[in-house]
């Protein structure tokens, strides 16, 4: 049948091939009764174009590029209420659902029918891919930005966010003192660097090591004001009745034999000056002004050995010494006592009550020059004296002239 031939309602149209031009219909029904539906022949097809009422809304099967073409804002719907929409509007492909928050987009059926999924970027080198075979969500030359305020959340519960807020990065678990942050599991770790102002300042926990090391350019620092390397602040607002607060606790247990001329340090120093300083001290304290606060006893140092049983050769409580050559220009003691105000101490050394408290007051080796022997008062005159207290009897301890 060629074009331009009239159709009545009704009519049953039958050819092998024909060319068919429907103008004007209200209603049609095609219907095949077997075989395939047809159009064109393999190798020789056909574009079929569907026009929409609205002009500029076409879709075309393009046969020259394989592709069925929709213009923008034509939409394919899916399910019996068009629950959702896909379509390019221009700018964007949509996929929207008929009614918000429901249904989802899935990939795979949960079962053993998945498959990856690539995203690309720019270039074939940039890319976000779902590995199936590992589990995993692999990003190569991708970043993941997430804005200010944005939630990273970790656990089934939602258990620890992290969070950029404009101005603090925070690590905060759903219940207050619950998890920990690892870094390692103990047996595979590795080295934890934090950096200051520049690239030699830094906090370094050394792995190999089995060291915390802090590296400070503190002599970069000028003028007045003090530079602290590390620095502990404790505000301490506890009541109790026993036991004992602490700034700094430091609990080394020592194990394995040692031999020769090693040392067990607790605590070590190991300073080095090459540069003019007013004064030098390894190690210096300052106790703040006390304003009338009831205090039992106050010490600047106090040092207490439990039981160190029948093996130890020597013991002393303060061990002072030092290998110079070198005499100083002015004073010089392995001692200094001075009292800044015009309050008088009652001792310089105080030897507590106890028979068995020290044998001797002062025990000086026979090499050392400081205690004469024989008659030290032949042709002297005592000239000084130190006062003494033992008990309720004070005496002075008589000095001669040299």
């Amino acid at each position: 049948m060629g074009s331009g031939t009239a159709v009545a309602t009704g009519d049953i149209i039958t050819a092998a091939k024909m060319n068919l031009k429907l103008e004007e219909i209200v209603d049609a029904d095609i219907v095949h009764d077997t075989g395939d539906w047809t159009v064109g022949e393999d190798g020789a097809g056909q574009d079929i174009i569907f026009y929409t009422d609205t002009a500029g809304r076409v879709m075309t099967w393009d046969t020259s590029d394989y592709s069925l073409e929709l213009d923008d804002n034509v939409i394919i719907a899916f399910g019996d209420d068009d629950d959702v929409e896909i379509y390019w509007n221009a700018v964007s492909l949509l996929i929207v659902p008929l009614t918000n928050d429901v249904g989802s987009i899935q990939i795979g059926d949960g079962s053993a029918k998945s498959m990856d999924v690539l995203w690309y970027g720019g270039t074939t080198s940039n890319w976000v891919k779902f590995d199936l075979g590992a589990d995993k969500v692999q990003l190569e030359a991708v970043d993941l930005h997430l804005g200010d305020t944005d939630l990273l959340l970790f656990g089934d519960g939602s258990d620890i966010t992290i969070q950029w807020t404009s101005a603090l990065l925070t690590i905060i678990p759903a219940t207050d003192d619950t998890g920990a942050i690892n870094v390692g599991d103990g047996t595979t770790g590795m080295d934890v660097k934090i950096f200051g102002a520049a690239a030699g300042t830094y906090m370094l926990w050394d792995m190999s090591n089995e060291s915390l090391d802090i590296v400070s350019a503190v002599a970069a620092a000028t003028g007045t004001t003090s530079e602290d390397v590390l620095k502990i602040t404790v505000t301490d607002a506890s009541t109790i009745s026993g036991n004992i607060n602490r700034g700094l606790y430091i609990d080394y247990t020592s194990s394995g034999a040692k031999t020769g001329t090693a040392q067990v340090n607790c605590i070590g120093y190991d300073l080095t000056v090459s540069e003019n300083c007013p004064d030098v001290m390894l190690q210096a304290g300052y106790l703040a002004t006390i304003v009338d606060k009831t205090i039992s006893f106050l010490a600047g140092i106090s040092l207490y050995f439990e039981d160190f049983g029948n093996a130890v050769s020597e013991f002393c409580m303060l061990d002072l010494g030092y290998n110079s050559p070198h005499a100083p220009s002015g004073r010089n003691a392995f001692m200094r006592l001075r009292q800044h105000h015009t309050v008088q101490a009652n001792s310089a050394v105080m030897l507590l009550e106890g028979a068995s408290a020290a044998a001797y007051l002062l025990i000086a080796d026979t090499v050392a020059n400081v205690i004469e022997s024989g008659d030290i008062t032949s042709g002297k005159s005592c000239t000084h004296g130190v006062r003494c207290k033992v008990g309720d009897t004070v005496f002075v301890l008589a000095g001669y002239e040299d």
